[in-house]
């Protein structure tokens, strides 16, 4: 399985659209993307993108969770990380 980087999109799309964007100006709208949608789930909101997915905050509960070495029980922490869910045109166009 290959990769597309972020420096790979912004070339793909101006290649797309050579002759009416330029290069610093489809790298400023991708960068500004991301970050738009980085700062929203990091402030808990949700981030629905038709057709292509939902980017969401998910929130693990705290609580007693066993260390598999010793068996000793030890209190976790609660955790925020991001979540995405891929639409559902999305995940029939990947499969």
């Amino acid at each position: 399985m290959s990769k597309l980087t972020q420096t790979q999109l912004i070339e793909t799309i101006t290649q797309q659209f050579a002759d009416d964007i330029p290069r610093s100006k489809v790298e400023a709208i991708v960068k500004g993307t991301f970050s738009v949608v980085n700062d929203a789930v990091a402030e808990g909101k949700r981030v629905t993108i038709q057709n292509f997915g939902t980017f969401s905050q998910h929130v693990s509960k705290a609580g007693a969770r066993r260390n598999p070495r010793t068996g000793e029980e030890i209190q976790v922490p609660s955790k925020q990380y991001p979540k995405f869910k891929a639409s559902t045109n999305n995940r029939r166009v990947v499969s």
